[in-house]
C-alpha cells in the first residue's frame, strides 16, 4: 500500500488530487496538509511513502519546503505540483530534491504516469512495492468514464 500526503494551500485542489489518486485500489491517502506546519506534524504520526507538493504553499515556499522534506525524508518520494509548468521550476524542483514534476491541472493519465514512477523508484530502491501493470491502469481510466 502507498501511503500518501498531499500539501496544498487550496483545499479543493488537494481534495480533488486525493479522489484522482484514491482511484488507483493501492494508495492511501494519509492525510491532506494546506502547510509546512501541518506536513511536519503528519510526518511525525504518519508513515508516509509519498508527498503530493505544491510549489506554493500561501507565502511558504514549496521548493525550500521541498528541499528540507528531501533532506529529512530521503526515501519519501516527492512529486511537486504547480499550474507554471516552466522549465526553470522543473529545474529547480528537481535540484531541490522532487522526483517528479506535474503540471495542473492533473488528469488520471497523469496520475497513472506518475504511479508507475513511483513503482520504478521503489524497485530501484529494492523495495517491494504493489505491482501497477496495464490492467491495473486500464482499472483506473475506466473508472473514469
Amino acid at each position: 500500500m502507498i501511503r500518501m500526503l498531499i500539501v496544498d494551500d487550496f483545499i479543493e485542489t488537494a481534495e480533488s488530487l486525493s479522489q484522482l489518486y484514491s482511484l488507483n485500489k493501492d494508495v492511501e491517502i494519509v492525510g491532506l496538509a494546506q502547510n509546512a506546519e501541518q506536513l511536519w506534524q503528519f510526518l511525525r504520526e504518519q508513515e508516509v511513502h509519498f508527498v503530493s507538493l505544491d510549489i506554493e504553499i500561501g507565502h511558504e515556499n514549496g521548493l525550500e519546503l521541498c528541499q528540507v522534506l528531501h533532506e529529512k525524508y530521503p526515501n519519501i518520494f516527492i512529486v511537486m505540483c504547480s499550474i507554471e509548468a516552466t522549465i526553470e521550476n522543473i529545474r529547480r524542483a528537481t535540484e531541490a530534491g522532487a522526483a517528479y514534476f506535474l503540471a495542473k491541472p492533473i488528469s488520471m493519465k497523469v496520475v497513472s504516469e506518475v504511479l508507475l514512477r513511483y513503482s520504478d523508484y521503489k524497485r530501484e530502491m529494492n523495495e517491494t512495492v504493489s505491482p501497477l501493470t496495464d490492467e491495473n491502469i486500464d482499472e483506473l481510466l475506466n473508472a473514469l468514464k
